[in-house]
């Protein structure tokens, strides 16, 4: 028996996604599987334009295939009722390049239920090849066509703030 059968009210329940602004910052909410970035609907920007395209730091494309490792392969990403994830990582193919530069903070699916969700490494397999790997909640239902959003950071450091007493020394020289 189902906590939904115990429950019936829970089958109901929708599951929002937060974001914490130190990572995708102020301007990216939840709006049922809605995904907002201020006042432009991720669900509805996804009908009318092509993808990928980039808002900031976030980077929204499509996923074009889906592999699992090391064995099976399919086109959805299932996970069984109970117990872990299916054995292997998820490899998530998406129709963008992030650049050499560019590291995956996190990653959200706009338009997806994430009733079920389960947090497991992924590995985004870009169109040149690339691959990197994130610890992210992901659907417990999701196929190829579906919306990826990406949060991506730069690798290059910025230069070191010198402290006032740094500076005050080396004028002292």
């Amino acid at each position: 028996m189902t906590l939904s059968e115990i429950l019936p009210s829970l089958a109901a329940a929708s599951v929002e996604r937060s974001f914490g602004p130190c990572t995708w910052g102020e301007h990216v909410s939840a709006c049922g599987h809605d995904i907002r970035i201020g006042a432009l609907s991720l669900t509805e920007a996804l009908a009318d334009r092509p993808t990928p395209f980039r808002v900031g730091d976030l980077l929204i494309c499509r996923i074009t295939a889906i592999t699992a490792a090391p064995a099976s392969t399919g086109s959805s990403m299932g996970w069984p009722e109970t117990g872990s994830p299916e054995t292997g990582r998820r490899h998530l193919h998406i129709d963008a390049d992030l650049g050499t530069d560019r590291v995956i903070d996190d990653i959200a699916f706009p338009g997806t239920c994430l009733a079920g969700a389960r947090m497991g490494d992924v590995t985004i397999v870009e169109r040149g090849g690339i691959r990197r790997t994130v610890h992210a909640e992901l659907p417990r239902e999701l196929g190829v066509g579906a919306a990826i959003l990406l949060v991506t950071a730069s690798t290059s450091v910025p230069p070191r703030p010198q402290s006032v007493a740094h500076v005050a020394m080396a004028a002292d020289v």
